[in-house]
């Protein structure tokens, strides 16, 4: 009588690895091979949501909204001090599509201390408010 194979009732091992590798939700920390580490909500394999990335190497943090992977909605980017190895502010605002994003409220208030800073001197006043409103004007 031939022995007949029948197919296998238990998932390859190599699929249970990918489905459980898969990262969704919150996580803790993920580490990759250089040393730069995330700490935060996944989407599809993409960071996604509240998170902190610290690249090791370049001695940067940010802390802040994610999406898709990229940094979105509102952060903070902090740099290592090499002297006093305590991390600085180096940016706090708005990000879109990875890159920081200058509002219309930013500029106001630059173009507002430049009018209290420059009260005494009318002309140069006007000059002022007029390179700075084209500076930052989107």
């Amino acid at each position: 009588m031939p022995y007949v194979k029948r197919p296998p009732t238990a998932e390859p091992l190599v699929k249970l690895w990918d489905r459980k590798a898969q990262k969704y939700g919150l996580h803790h920390t993920v580490y990759s091979v250089n040393g730069d580490q995330y700490t935060g909500e996944w989407m599809d394999n993409k960071k996604h949501g509240k998170g902190k990335q610290v690249w090791k190497r370049a001695g940067i943090v940010y802390d802040g909204d994610w999406r898709c992977g990229k940094r979105d909605g509102f952060g903070t980017l902090s740099r290592m001090d090499p002297e006093t190895k305590e991390y600085t502010r180096v940016y706090v605002g708005s990000w879109r599509n990875d890159k920081k994003e200058v509002c219309l409220q930013d500029s106001q208030a630059v173009l507002m201390e430049a009018q209290a800073y420059f009260t005494e001197d009318d002309e140069k006043s006007a000059e002022i408010t007029e390179s700075v409103h084209k500076q930052y004007s989107p």
